[in-house]
């Protein structure tokens, strides 16, 4: 024993000399504690012997392939493909009762109808339809003929119209002409004034020059004739005469001027103006008796069937014809009655048969046994485990199936036990007979998958609050190396980062590996 522990002994005696215990409570303390640091050196000199001496330790080496997690759960087999037949028809049903399970194949016939009363709707439908195409083409004829005698109608007013045209053209020609005469007539009547005008100007000219010429010619015979001593008033009487006679001739002029002046006005204010007004008023009937022959015209031309009229027969003829393609198209889906679309299992009859079929009423259920899926419940907490595309094993009675995870439902619901859990579907690949529609199912969904991938059994990793480590040896020595982990099957463990695939780590799950021992590995043989 060392002289340390001989010490710690010599204390813990003095302690309890000191406390004064009992004798027969101070041996058997003492003997304990002997016992203590006994056991306490053998372990101390074990670890030193440990360290010293080279044991044989089992090691495995890292496993390199496929690791994958999985998440176990339970679903519902059901059918992807479901669709409920409803009768296109009202119709009795003579075909038998179909039963819930029936195995059914593409194209069987499964529900057929009397068509007795189908039937004589449809040829009420056609008789119907053959009195409003009747009716219609009795209307059109009649519509023919009126439109025919309003076409000579009007073919007549137009001739009518055409001969008035031409009378109005005519009429309006006459009174351009005499309002054309009448100007013409202005205009001369304005220079006859003028020339009149003219004419007065010379007449008192003339008069004032004769007396001015006969006063000078008379100044120069008196002066001649009293150098000669003739007699003057006979050249004087004489010279006023014919001054007199040039007067008379001017005025003359002036009043057949003025007359015809007067036979001009006379002319231009009461003849030619009721001529023109005449005419006009003529002119007015016939432009009158035109418009009175175009309303006629126009009450013909609507004569026949008007456009809202044809609209309606051809509505109604529509509606015939409709009417009768509905009935025949129900008597020739009653008469081909209700037929399997693919293959599958009766899984509900609305209507056990023999019975009234009502039309859009529901007959039955068929599903697809070749599409179908697990419906699972997945708790909200897991939802991060479902990814689309994720393979699964599915697991239905004693047979097994692979199938992929194909729809996640973007919402969480709550079950009956009121927790929140997200639905999901995995569709079955491999499909067979053996599938029954409702019966529970065990599913094994891949939730992780990692190719070429380095993992180790779970038991040789360790875990510490600085993280996972294994035991290597190397060089004949124990080493321990911390490792980072990724997918965790429960069996093995994907070693991300820390080892290679040619370590080898110890595989001592005692618990008395120690690092920096030596040891000589032992290759463990795989199991």
């Amino acid at each position: 024993m060392k002289k340390n522990e001989l010490e710690k002994l010599d204390v813990i005696e003095e302690k309890v000399k000191k406390k004064k215990l009992p004798g027969w409570v101070i041996v058997p303390i003492i003997i304990i504690v002997i016992f203590v640091v006994i056991v306490a050196q053998r372990i101390m000199f074990a670890g030193v012997g440990a360290r010293n001496k080279s044991q044989s330790l089992d090691v495995i080496k890292v496993t390199e392939g496929t690791i994958k997690e999985t998440f176990e759960t339970s679903g519902t087999v059901d059918s992807e493909r479901k669709k409920t037949f409803y009768s296109p028809v009202n119709a009795p049903i003579s075909s038998p009762p179909l039963e819930v399970g029936k195995i059914v194949k593409a194209g069987e016939a499964l529900v057929t109808f009397d068509t007795k009363d189908l039937e004589k709707n449809n040829k009420e439908s056609n008789l119907q339809a053959l009195s409003t195409q009747y009716s219609n083409q009795a209307t059109k004829e009649q519509a023919a003929k009126a439109a025919e005698a309003s076409a000579k109608q009007a073919a007549k007013l137009e001739e009518q119209k055409q001969v008035l045209r031409n009378q109005i053209g005519e009429k309006r020609t006459e009174i351009a002409n005499m309002e054309k005469e009448s100007a013409a007539a202005r205009t001369e009547q304005t220079q006859v004034m003028a020339e009149l005008e003219n004419v007065k100007a010379d007449l008192a000219a003339n008069e004032t020059q004769i007396l001015q010429e006969q006063a000078a010619k008379e100044s120069e015979e008196l002066k001649a004739l009293v150098e000669k001593d003739t007699a003057l008033g006979e050249i004087h009487a004489d010279n006023a005469k014919r001054a007199a006679d040039k007067i008379v001739e001017l005025e003359q002029g002036k009043r057949d001027l003025e007359v015809y002046r007067d036979e001009l006005n006379s002319r231009l204010s009461t003849g030619e103006a009721e001529q023109i007004q005449a005419a006009s008023k003529e002119l007015e009937v016939l432009e009158t008796s035109l418009l009175q022959l175009e309303g006629q015209d126009h009450t013909a031309t609507e004569a026949g069937i008007t456009s809202g009229q044809a609209s309606q027969m051809a509505v109604s003829e529509d509606l015939a014809r409709l009417t009768n393609m509905s009935t025949e198209q129900l008597l020739q889906q009653g008469r081909e009655g209700i037929k399997a679309e693919f293959d599958g299992i009766i899984s509900k009859v609305e209507n056990q048969g023999g019975g009234m079929a009502a039309q859009g009423g529901a007959l039955f259920t068929l599903v697809d046994t070749s599409a179908i899926s697990v419906g699972l419940e997945v708790s909200a907490n897991d939802f991060a485990k479902l990814i689309i595309g994720n393979e699964a094993s599915i697991r239905i009675g004693k047979y097994k199936y692979k199938g992929t995870l194909e729809k996640i439902d973007r919402i969480a619901t709550k079950n009956e036990k009121g927790n929140a859990v997200i639905g999901a579907a995995i569709k079955i690949m491999d499909a067979d007979e053996n599938i029954f529609i409702g019966v529970p199912a065990k599913v094994s969904l891949t939730v992780a998958k990692e190719e070429k991938a380095l993992y180790l059994p779970a038991e040789v990793i360790n875990e510490s609050k600085s993280g996972s480590f294994v035991y290597v040896i190397e060089e004949n020595v124990v080493k321990k190396v911390n490792v980072e982990t990724g997918i965790n099957t429960g069996e093995n463990i994907e070693i991300v980062k820390g080892l290679t695939k040619d370590a080898q780590v110890v595989h001592d799950t005692s618990g008395s590996v120690i690092e920096g021992m030596k040891a000589t590995p032992h290759l463990r043989e795989e199991m």
